[in-house]
């Protein structure tokens, strides 16, 4: 299975989930997501920018998972544990069972890594 269908198959069965997308921390750019619509790319930045903006403050070294909750919408950032600059973020519902998220994500995470 490629990254496209990895993170596709990550939105799809979480409920509520409308984009996964793995983000270079270094970077802070989206290198690839699935949608169920086409956001702009620079909503995907953002995403990537949040993500390395939580994961990489001082006050918490070594954190892996952040989460932001804002009205109907759940923000979820998975750092991979094989390389520290990849990070799946995740956009869902206020619903979403956000430990099922990261179960999942971090899975998809292992598996893309195994494949380099």
């Amino acid at each position: 299975m490629g990254v496209t269908e990895r993170l596709e198959e990550i939105r799809r069965t979480t409920e509520g989930c409308s984009v996964v997308a793995l983000a270079d921390l270094s970077t802070r750019l989206v290198l690839c997501a699935a949608c169920s619509d086409k956001p702009p790319q620079e909503r995907l930045d953002r995403l990537s920018i949040r993500a390395a903006d939580l994961l990489a403050r001082p006050s918490l070294p070594g954190a892996d998972v952040a989460s932001v909750v804002a009205g109907s919408c759940t923000e979820v950032f998975v750092r991979s544990a094989a390389d520290a600059d990849d990070v799946l973020c995740c956009v869902c519902g206020p619903n979403v069972d956000i430990s099922e998220l990261v179960r999942r994500a971090r899975r998809g995470l292992a598996d893309l890594a195994a494949r380099r």
